[in-house]
């Protein structure tokens, strides 16, 4: 999933990798040491609110949501 959402994305960013990296190794760790893992909406959350910070990942990415939505819509509408 977190490699979908790197390439996909407007702005290129690991970030989503990297965390959802660390929630796969908190979830191998939780058969040893019984801690729960974060789950994954926490996880996206904290890195969309991180990117955004630094910013704009996020925000690059929403808005290039909205642009592909704008585009179909066009494209209906000459149709």
């Amino acid at each position: 999933m977190a490699s979908r959402i790197d390439s996909f994305s407007d702005e290129p960013t690991e970030q989503y990798g990297k965390h959802m990296r660390d929630q796969v190794e908190e979830r191998l760790a939780f058969y040893t040491d019984g801690k729960a893992p974060r789950k994954n909406i926490d996880v996206m959350r904290a890195v969309k609110k991180q990117l955004e910070e630094e910013g704009g990942g996020a925000e690059a990415a929403d808005e290039g949501e909205e642009k592909k939505k704008k585009k179909k819509k066009e494209k209906e509408i000459t149709c």
